[in-house]
């Protein structure tokens, strides 16, 4: 809503804002996986969370204007190396 409305710069900074709150239940969920707890459930839950997110992020790049385009490509990849190096981890 925030790109439809030209607020590029707002929308940038409320996906960097969810980017680290992501980064931050995967460091989570690797800790409560070292705890020797399973962590299963909740990796499913961030699995099907990211791909939420990765749609809605091709849907926004879509409408972006092109200088906010090369930004919504890094959040895409960020976001998926991100999930797939903490599944890895866990």
């Amino acid at each position: 809503k925030l790109v439809e409305k030209g607020k590029t710069e707002l929308a940038q900074k409320h996906l960097q804002k969810f980017q680290n709150r992501f980064q931050k239940a995967l460091e989570k969920t690797e800790k409560v996986k070292e705890q020797g707890k399973n962590v299963e459930e909740l990796v499913d839950k961030l699995k099907a969370h990211n791909i939420r997110h990765q749609k809605v992020l091709a849907e926004v790049y879509e409408k972006v204007p092109d200088q906010a385009k090369e930004s919504i490509l890094k959040a895409m990849e960020n976001s998926a190396k991100g999930l797939e190096n903490a599944i890895e981890r866990v």
